[in-house]
């Protein structure tokens, strides 16, 4: 099959509209990423200059809330810090050249635990889920050779479940309240017999999925045969159970969705010989809209930058569907 016959399966050509964005790293990457261009990057635009603007001296980005009082035991600059890292490396393709880019990495890597985990976002409660979010983050931002993540990477492997997923610990037991103390107690460890959340299995996964040795490992071959055998069922506990989060997208990847988990599960191997992988193909093949884009469960906010955001997501539902059709 040519690289364009995906194009071919869609009702109206999606690449005509994407290049009608105002957006001109956008329609770089649209011709660079769906049109075969040889086109460089240029990262650099207010959003980028507002991000940085915005950084404190010791890398972070500052999480301002009335929540940072309650929950004191609760790293909330990580979480503030996860949030623009995602989009200087998850969005706009920066790496540890740019000096913003390695001060967020000295931070997230100061997160790390003697145990070889980043924790903090839960207080000091065991997270796989964010943990593999911000590997995945410093991995494509050019660390995957880094001894912290090779340690950090170790930990994710050995918190699994017996069914080769992963779960948020806090998650399987009862509280009688998430509050300070509960964050801040020693963490719970899952039991592992339970079974995993597809959740916490595709936001783990991630950092898998981008390493250049890891992706072909066991763990994430069994850990991707979960995944995809969920693919638009309901998840197995209660934070985002219902199936309506897989089709609820954001770019960069946050939540597991449809789409991070195509794009995931592409990148340790899986195609369209899969017949997981084929039904989760088929729901993009068959939800365009009139607009030649797709829905997005996000329809709120300022007009220009919804549909802005609509043409992100689209960009990559094209990128995925060009790499598993070509």
């Amino acid at each position: 099959m040519s690289l364009d016959n995906w194009k071919s399966l869609l009702a109206i050509d999606p690449v005509k509209v994407l290049l009608t964005a105002k957006d001109p790293i956008l329609t770089a990457l649209v011709r660079r990423d769906l049109l075969d261009e040889n086109i460089q990057l240029v990262p650099d635009n207010n959003e980028i200059k507002q991000i940085i603007k915005r950084q404190q001296p010791d890398g972070s980005w500052k999480f301002k809330s009335k929540s940072v009082a309650l929950y004191p035991s609760i790293n909330h600059d990580l979480v503030e810090t996860f949030k623009s890292f995602r989009i200087l490396v998850g969005k706009y393709e920066m790496d540890r050249s740019d000096s913003a880019v390695a001060k967020c990495a000295a931070y997230v890597f100061s997160c790390q635990t003697a145990e070889g985990d980043i924790r903090g976002i839960l207080g000091r409660q065991y997270m796989p889920y964010y943990c593999g979010l911000l590997l995945e983050l410093l991995i494509r931002a050019g660390y995957a050779n880094d001894d912290r993540v090779e340690t950090a990477m170790n930990w994710l492997a050995g918190q699994r479940q017996k069914d080769g997923g992963w779960v948020v610990p806090l998650q399987t037991v009862k509280v009688n309240k998430l509050d300070n103390a509960t964050y801040a107690a020693d963490p719970v460890r899952a039991d592992e017999n339970l079974s995993s959340s597809h959740q916490a299995t595709g936001m783990a996964l991630r950092a898998f999925a981008v390493h250049p040795v890891y992706k072909n490992s066991g763990v994430a071959k069994k850990a991707g045969e979960l995944l995809k055998s969920r693919i638009l069922k309901p998840d197995k506990y209660n934070d985002r159970k219902t199936p309506e989060y897989w089709i609820k997208f954001q770019y960069p990847y946050w939540w597991n969705t449809l789409l991070s988990s195509l794009d995931t599960l592409y990148s340790i191997g899986f195609t369209l010989k899969d017949k997981d992988i084929e039904k989760g193909i088929e729901w993009f093949l068959t939800h365009q809209d009139n607009s030649g884009l797709w829905p997005t469960k996000f329809d709120k906010g300022e007009k220009e930058k919804v549909a802005l955001n609509k043409m992100w997501i689209a960009y990559d539902i094209c990128r995925i569907l060009k790499l598993y059709f070509s």
